[in-house]
């Protein structure tokens, strides 16, 4: 049995390690993109995401053949409050289209080999049983945290060992791309952000679905109430701290898909397979591994910019560049999946290009 299953969030975080301590390994991808028969640095960011990937697996010639899209899903309680522009029930039909390989991201992984796996980590809907959703589900949706918090801590926990042994199930990877389902979670994200960040409501909350501006109005509204509900400083431990810790704010803004993928993610690194991270709910998911371990940072991927506008200061304190720019906004991993293939691109430059050295030539 793989030990990570049983890990609490703090132990899984600590079974992360960091990609290149000693700055060996970089130095050793670095001269051998330098080596390439091209001028040095001719291929800008493709030569910077070989570098990443060859870090995160721990090689000097990394790979992607093995390839998975990890979706999680869960609805939020907050959707009561009128932040969404779609009925929830949509979280549920969502997880049938992509069980059957169908929606957006059936297609979209079918043409990047990507194997994709379903998660049911917290719909209110029974979805047991149904083709291509796997059964994690941890609760029947969040609570309503405009009201209270939208989980408990054993919930939070068990959400991320749920992530966790999601990420085990599928076995050996070179590669995993992550997403997620659930109506109401762009609110869910932009209170994350701004209770790790100390962002204003009013720079991390946007349209989602496409609310329209009292939507919009209302989504404010929400998230500057848990901030103000939390105060600018919290007593944790007797001790007083500017912000809350990551299962602290997940317990008090989350969703259960939230707390999954933070779980797929440490997981993830553990095991060095890097991460391509879809949008903004994902990126969320990425800042909660992080303040967890600040290793986990290395293994992370950012494949797009989000036309959400909080996503923009998660990348930020990510400290990570998008590889795409095409203000995408659906979720569901679908730009992580687009940027499958440049991973691949990336890994074929340090594999398969020659040095100048093996064709026998010199440099100018």
């Amino acid at each position: 049995m793989d030990p990570t299953l049983e890990m609490s969030s703090s132990e899984l975080a600590r079974a992360v390690e960091p990609v290149d301590p000693a700055g060996s390994l970089g130095a050793r991808i670095q001269a051998r993109l330098d080596a390439l028969l091209k001028p040095p640095g001719s291929l800008g960011r493709l030569e910077e995401l070989a570098l990443r990937i060859g870090l995160a697996q721990g090689r000097v010639q990394p790979t992607v053949v093995q390839r998975a899209v990890l979706i999680f899903a869960g609805d939020h309680g907050v959707y009561a409050e009128g932040v969404s522009a779609y009925d929830q029930t949509i979280t549920a039909e969502l997880c049938r289209a992509f069980g059957a390989g169908s929606g957006v991201i059936g297609p979209l992984s079918r043409g990047v080999g990507a194997r994709l796996s379903v998660v049911d980590v917290g719909v209110d809907a029974d979805l047991a049983g149904v083709p291509g959703v796997r059964d994690r589900k941890v609760g029947w949706g969040s609570q309503n945290m405009a009201i209270g918090p939208a989980m408990t801590v054993e919930e939070v926990e068990a959400s991320i060992r749920a992530g966790a042994e999601s990420v085990a199930e599928l076995g050996g990877l070179d590669l995993l791309a992550i997403g997620e389902a659930g109506i109401g979670n762009t609110t869910s994200a932009a209170a994350l952000t701004a209770l790790l960040t100390g962002a204003p409501p009013e720079r991390v909350v946007g349209r989602g679905t496409g609310v329209d501006d009292e939507g919009l109005r209302r989504k404010i509204g929400v998230v500057r109430g848990v901030v103000d509900g939390e105060g600018s400083r919290v007593e944790v431990s007797g001790k007083a701290m500017a912000r809350l810790s990551p299962i602290e704010a997940l317990a008090r803004a989350g969703g259960f898909e939230f707390g999954a993928m933070t779980g797929a993610i440490l997981a993830a690194a553990a095991r060095r397979i890097p991460v391509v991270l879809d949008g903004y709910a994902t990126g969320v998911a990425a800042l909660l591994a992080t303040r967890l371990t600040a290793a986990a940072q290395g293994y992370l991927i950012a494949a797009h910019r989000s036309a959400e506008p909080g996503h923009q200061i998660v990348l930020d304190e990510l400290g990570l560049e998008p590889l795409l720019e095409w203000e995408m906004r659906l979720g569901e991993g679908s730009g992580a999946i687009l940027a499958i293939p440049l991973a691949e691109a990336a890994c074929r430059l340090l594999r398969e290009v020659p040095t100048f050295e093996d064709v026998g030539a010199q440099r100018g």
